[in-house]
């Protein structure tokens, strides 16, 4: 038996060098490098987040950039009532930036993922600030037929004054589908 799972161990890493020396589609550095820069630009799409639609801009250049991040899916964790109205209405447009990990190039779509990065905002509830720190796990995917852009991003922590709420149960996931670049 213990030799079985080596062989599958084996053949499993034998498939996953071959796929990745695999130069079916021609892609080498620069190849790589002029996918990665077509995937470049600012997109426009619609996020979806429990259940709540919302327009959003993206930016790939340097960084990872999405634009107009509803707050709401976050806030409503930490406040209930008339502490998530006033939490909401004191905010402005919320930002998140990551910086690329990694691309990998297949079967005409291009993927990214991003270092986790932190969305840090400040909002005001009955005059007192609070410091809000999500921690999110983000991946971009560019499908090279249409060039459309779609991005999960998921919290992965969550912090309000320091204090850390729970997301095990209840995550909170941002979904963009078909972003088209402008």
């Amino acid at each position: 038996m213990k030799g079985m799972k080596c062989l599958i161990l084996l053949l499993g890493l034998l498939i996953l060098g071959a796929c990745s020396e695999s130069n079916d589609e021609g892609y080498d550095v620069n190849g790589a490098q002029q996918e990665y820069n077509r995937m470049k630009g600012t997109y426009q799409g619609n996020v979806v987040v429990n259940n709540l639609p919302a327009t959003v801009q993206i930016v790939i250049d340097k960084d990872f950039t999405v634009k107009n991040l509803p707050s709401y899916p976050i806030l409503s964790r930490i406040f209930t009532g008339s502490e998530l109205d006033a939490a909401e209405s004191s905010l402005e447009k919320v930002t998140f930036v990551a910086e690329t990990d990694q691309m990998l190039i297949t079967d005409g779509y291009l993927l990214l993922t991003m270092h986790p990065g932190d969305l840090q905002f400040q909002v005001m509830v009955n005059g007192k600030a609070h410091d809000i720190v999500a921690t999110f796990q983000a991946r971009a995917y560019r499908n090279n037929l249409y060039g459309d852009l779609s991005v999960n991003m998921i919290a992965s922590e969550l912090y309000c004054d320091g204090v850390s709420y729970d997301l095990s149960q209840n995550g909170i996931s941002y979904l963009v589908d078909s972003a088209k670049k402008q």
